[in-house]
């Protein structure tokens, strides 16, 4: 309405005359338009208000309400015959202001979203529409689309029309995540956009209770959580994290049946195989919680991961306090003494330790008044351990301990020192 329109006819290609009557009334009434010998006559026409393209189709140059009524047209392949007249029913259509239903908790500015909601229900609606156009609420699964509408309201708002629709129970089928769609129907142009879809999730679904899988990653190193082990139809990757602050951050959701579409929310990740997460360089603001919740419309799940980055110390191994690291070193030792190690720039942060190599070795010697010192470096940490020795059996000739980490399923990292009797004394053999 307000703009100009054509009302489209096809007529013979060799017409003798066009004639349009802004009425049914034929022949009480003259026509507001004649085209005849590609000459344009009539009161509409001389008025301004209508015109009249070459093939004969009627060109409204200002929509109002008022033209929303039957119109007569005839014509003539020549000069003798008499008119054929057919009745044309002019509809006056408004665009509403937004081009596609709109999904409650969804907002105006997509027709796509994900929401997350403690209530069954959601309301779609269109404002401002003429005709009113009918809205149906679906949940779209793997085996098809399932009406779930429930009421249904039109206004007449003035000129356009407002159109809502609730659905039932959103969850009676899926408890956890379903795929909601708002379809319209009316018109052709009156929407942009005659579905709008929504990802919904129910409030804490299970989230609390479930048990992660631990997962460590090497930093700069690539990063792929699976999702689930089967086909979905649809799913939602979502992070916190700190525990002392679960804020929930929104990844990516991505749906596999019929309209095939991804969101991302973060350039750092992509989606993978099967709906996996996926990251090329793994880095620190990388670790958290991962969640995928799944489902097909039918059956839904939830995977977690506890992720932790890792970053290997330099050089690699634990550093032996007074041995080079490219060569073995002998040093005077006492009965009783101290050992020193450390490693430099490790994530995360772990325990080092001191002990006897093999079984003979650990009751040959013991460690006592263990001094752990830690430095937090923001990303990384330096460790350090000094333990105190003593030799259990004094007639030997050689004791073999390590200092080590061990963190498992990721590293385990070791230096060795032989103990070696000597005239009375203790000397150091270092290796790692």
């Amino acid at each position: 309405m307000g703009s100009t329109s054509t009302v489209q006819c096809l007529f013979h290609r060799d017409f003798f005359a066009v004639l349009w009557f802004n009425t049914t009334n034929y022949p009480e009434e003259d026509p507001i338009l004649r085209y005849q010998n590609m000459k344009k006559y009539g009161a509409g026409y001389n008025s301004g208000e209508f015109d009249i393209h070459p093939n004969g189709s009627l060109i409204i140059n200002h929509v109002l309400l008022s033209h929303e009524h039957t119109f007569k047209v005839g014509y003539a392949h020549f000069d003798s015959e008499v008119p054929t007249l057919i009745d044309v029913q002019i509809i006056v259509t408004v665009n509403p202001p937004i081009p596609f239903p709109v999904l409650e908790n969804c907002g105006n500015a997509t027709n796509k979203c994900y929401s997350e909601i403690d209530r069954p229900f959601i309301e779609c609606s269109v404002r401002g529409s003429r005709p009113p156009v009918l809205l149906n609420l679906i949940l779209r699964t793997v085996s098809g689309d399932r009406d779930i509408s429930n009421e249904t309201l039109t206004l007449q708002n003035g000129v356009g029309y407002t159109s809502r629709v609730t659905t039932k129970n959103l969850f009676d089928y899926s408890s956890i995540l379903v795929l909601l769609v708002c379809k319209a129907s009316g018109p052709p142009g009156i929407l942009s956009e005659d579905e709008s879809l929504a990802l919904v999730q129910r409030s804490e679904a299970g989230l609390k209770s479930l048990e992660p899988t631990r997962v460590h990653v090497a930093r700069n190193s690539v990063m792929e959580l699976k999702c689930t082990g089967h086909q979905v139809g649809f799913l939602l990757w979502k992070k916190i994290s700190s525990p002392s602050v679960p804020v929930q951050e929104i990844l990516m959701y991505t749906v596999f049946i019929e309209r095939k579409f991804t969101e991302l929310f973060s350039s750092d990740f992509s989606l993978g195989t099967n709906g996996s997460l996926k990251t090329f360089i793994s880095d620190l603001r990388h670790e958290g919680s991962y969640f995928c919740l799944f489902g097909d419309g039918e059956t839904d799940g939830v995977t977690m991961y506890e992720v932790s980055i890792i970053v290997h110390p330099v050089p690699a191994y634990p550093v032996i306090d007074g041995c080079a690291h490219d060569e073995c070193c002998v040093l005077e030792a006492e009965r009783e003494g101290n050992l020193t190690c450390s490693v430099t720039g490790i994530r995360p942060m772990v325990q080092l330790e001191w002990g006897g190599l093999s079984a003979q070795d650990v009751t040959t010697i013991s460690f006592t008044k263990h001094n752990f010192t830690v430095k937090d470096n923001g990303e990384t940490f330096d460790l350090t351990l000094t333990a105190m020795y003593n030799i259990l059996e004094y007639q030997i000739d050689r004791v073999t301990v390590e200092c080590r980490i061990s963190l498992p399923e990721v590293f385990y990292l070791s230096s060795q020192v032989d103990l070696v009797f000597a005239e009375g004394k203790f000397w150091i053999n270092h290796r790692y």
